[in-house]
């Protein structure tokens, strides 16, 4: 009988951006709920930073350009001209309704411009007006951002030929009379000339990266993403009318979705899809697939034929604790795909046998906390530049659980958090918030239940609750003790946290 001569340094984890992985098909998860997106059934997908949304989009990118008869493109506020953007709202509004006709404008003309692609597709009476539409206004090509600069220097105002603007279906000449008209105009007679198109190709717009620059309460950017939902829903319904078969997929931090304020947010969620990725081995969103997959893809690339009856388990020693190997990993992250992945990473550097064994992980977890602690930095440090300072507070308690009162008294002695309070009007509570809504730490209920943000979005601070806890992916970072009371910091997250 064939033998395996795989090992866990063997494996092929991936990238660390999947926008950039190009072998993600081959370890892909299909979790519930991904089909449905390819139906059109499902169209937000609204998650935590780092729960997989990103690797969706690349799953529906690879998969488009691998098929003939799909085509995708990306829209992306990373270097947004959001100033410009705004400019182009419709100054008689004031909700939300102030930016759908201009979303709808640059998505329909990102269309248009996806169309052009297809080689099958049929004129019956609006392919040839769609060229010349994109061949006037855009003649080097199409970007999101040239479109907005472009309409900000024509004053809101496109080209369109006078035959299109008064419905007719006859091919067009490049010498035909032509009009200056606000964008605004130029949705129904673009959606027009959709219907006069038959193909039997998709058209996938994929949207991400709305989170560029976000901050909490950020009204004007709210307004921009709530008309951008509204913008999608009646692309998708007009999709329905048309012989165009598009699929926007938009793709949002939970945090973000759940803080947008409207009263058709509710009508949203038959179309809407939440990554719950879960440590239940046995749950259909077990991140352990995500591992699994990634072994998988690389022992089939030397063993196609050989049968494995459990992936892990071929690499890891998952009795090397009582309660598994792998739970004890997925302590250190927060439930997320891209934590385990980082970590199982991190690991690789210090396996040095054919399966990774606890001395491995522990060896591994310095440089894994160190990134996780960077993590948090990323996102903290644009709106509380004394994320620092607070966390060397935690250290100088110097315990895995404790008072909130010391910790509060340790900001209250601390220059720069208190410093950062007073210029910001804000209390030491208001930073221990802070960091509970990163889950750097948690609330211990008097009942001693460990409750942590990243478990449920909904949470939030309890300051009645006298003790807090750390997040274990943060200890060695912070210097603190892994045991703590005589008991491991381990088998207290299991017995309250899990």
């Amino acid at each position: 009988m064939k033998t395996f001569e795989i090992q866990f340094s063997d494996i092929n984890w991936g990238e660390d951006d999947a926008k950039n992985d190009l072998s993600l098909e081959k370890y892909f998860v299909e979790f519930p709920g991904y089909e449905d997106i390819l139906k059109g059934g499902k169209r937000y997908i609204i998650g935590r930073k780092g729960t997989g949304k990103s690797a969706i989009l690349q799953k529906l990118r690879l998969q488009a350009e691998a098929d003939p008869t799909s085509f995708a493109m990306d829209i992306s506020l990373r270097d947004f001209p959001l100033t410009d953007f705004k400019a182009m709202g419709d100054r008689g509004l004031q909700d939300k309704s102030k930016y759908v006709s201009a979303w709808k404008f640059l998505l329909l003309t990102e269309l248009a411009n996806l169309v052009m692609q297809d080689n099958s597709a049929e004129d019956t009476g609006g392919l040839e007006q769609l060229k010349k539409f994109l061949v006037d206004n855009f003649p080097e090509g199409i970007s999101m951002a040239d479109t907005i600069s472009r309409l900000k220097q024509n004053e809101n105002k496109i080209t369109l030929a006078c035959s299109i603007l008064a419905g007719e279906h006859a091919a067009v000449s490049a010498t035909e009379t032509t009009a200056q008209v606000h964008y605004n105009k130029a949705v129904k007679v673009l959606e027009g000339l959709f219907k006069g198109i038959h193909t039997e190709s998709t058209f996938i717009i994929l949207i991400d990266e709305l989170d560029e620059g976000y901050q909490g309460k950020n009204t004007n950017l709210n307004m921009v993403i709530l008309s951008l939902l509204r913008a999608v829903e009646e692309i998708s319904n007009f999709s329905k009318r048309s012989g165009i078969r598009c699929l926007p997929v938009l793709a949002l931090r939970s945090d973000i979705f759940d803080s947008l304020e409207d009263n058709d947010l509710n009508k949203l969620d038959d179309y809407v899809l939440r990554l719950n990725w879960t440590t239940n081995e046995k749950d259909p969103w077990s991140m352990k697939q995500i591992a699994e997959k990634r072994i998988a893809a690389t022992v089939r690339e030397k063993y196609p034929d050989v049968p494995v009856e459990n992936y892990w388990n071929l690499v890891a020693d998952e009795r090397a604790t009582e309660r598994g190997l792998w739970q004890y990993m997925c302590m250190l992250t927060f439930s997320r795909p891209r934590d385990i992945i980082k970590l199982l990473k991190t690991c690789t550097a210090r396996a040095k046998g054919a399966k990774l064994t606890l001395n491995n992980v522990k060896d591994a977890e310095i440089d894994y906390s160190a990134w996780f602690y960077r993590e948090f930095r990323d996102e903290v440090q644009s709106f509380m530049s004394c994320w620092r300072g607070a966390l060397n507070c935690i250290t100088e308690v110097a315990e895995g659980r404790a008072e909130l009162k010391t910790l509060l008294e340790r900001f209250e002695e601390n220059e720069e958090v208190s410093s950062w309070c007073r210029d910001n009007k804000k209390a030491p509570i208001d930073v221990a918030k802070t960091l509970f809504d990163y889950s750097v730490i948690g609330c211990i209920t008097a009942k001693g239940r460990w409750i942590f943000k990243y478990k449920d979005d909904s949470l939030g601070f309890m300051p009645s609750y006298p003790r807090y806890c750390v997040h274990y992916g943060f200890c060695r970072k912070l210097r603190l003790p892994t045991r703590t009371y005589g008991e491991t910091i381990f088998s207290v997250y299991r017995k309250y946290s899990w």
